[in-house]
């Protein structure tokens, strides 16, 4: 009843079901991944609770040590090289990776790839699911717990300081300058504005005033910043240009979103 390309394994997850692998109707093709993929034990994964909110309030440590990161961190100037099948490749030419609200602040020197680096990337990937993909479920579990473990603790101010310092989440919304906005009107024109100051924290519009005072025209945006009597977010912005728009595009179909 059985053929050479059969053989019984005899660890499979269902183990009450164990005694059955040896009929020939249960039997697996020698490749199966189903024994390598089994361990004889019931594995649970920690219950799924929500990380707690930092305050980050003055005064409290977590603030001090990221604080303290920011200023480590934005002192450096790294190299960051491609990681190509676990061996790091540099490649001899880079390009700046910058603070967004500070352009001129050079935080690393990234190694540029070409295709024939795609090419091995793709090619380590292919070469490294044959044996993930048969690591048993509990182990590569444990590789996401371990890494949640590490961001939740001693690397949760080095991951929070790189992304302040790299996503602009710092210095009142610079990054912010220099972007372009685009307004229509019912008149089906369209008018691009260039975001040429920005203010956060402010109580009222009064205290944007002043500095556009003599200006002959402008643009004001104004959001809150939360939920509720929140401070302000107020952006300043000059005209660059208009134009003729398709009505379509200058007379959109409005809609409610919940910034909530």
């Amino acid at each position: 009843m059985r053929d050479d390309h059969t053989v019984p394994c005899l660890n499979l997850a269902d183990a009450p079901a164990g005694d059955r692998v040896a009929v020939p109707r249960h039997l697996h093709p020698a490749d199966s991944t189903i024994g390598r993929m089994s361990a004889p034990g019931i594995f649970r994964t920690p219950q799924a609770v929500n990380e707690p909110i930092l305050s980050y309030a003055p005064g409290s440590p977590e603030r001090a040590e990221l604080q303290r990161r920011l200023a480590e961190m934005s002192g450096e100037r790294i190299a960051i090289p491609l990681v190509l099948g676990g061996e790091r490749v540099e490649t001899g030419e880079t390009f700046e990776a910058v603070m967004p609200h500070d352009r001129d602040h050079v935080l690393g020197d990234v190694a540029k790839g070409d295709a024939s680096h795609m090419e091995r990337a793709i090619a380590a990937a292919r070469e490294a699911h044959a044996g993930w993909s048969s690591t048993p479920w509990h182990e590569r579990v444990a590789v996401f717990l371990r890494a949640a473990e590490l961001l939740a603790g001693p690397w949760r101010s080095t991951l929070t300081a790189a992304t302040m310092l790299n996503q602009s989440k710092k210095q009142n919304g610079k990054a912010m300058i220099g972007m372009v906005v685009e307004v229509w009107t019912s008149d089906d024109q369209r008018f691009l504005y260039v975001i040429t100051d920005v203010r956060r924290h402010i109580p009222s519009t009064s205290a944007f005033t002043a500095p556009f005072a003599a200006k002959s025209e402008q643009l004001w945006l104004q959001t809150s910043e939360g939920v509720g009597p929140m401070p302000k977010l107020q952006l300043g912005a000059e005209p660059l240009s208009q134009e003729p728009a398709p009505a379509a595009e200058a007379n959109p179909t409005p809609h409610v979103v919940n910034c909530r």
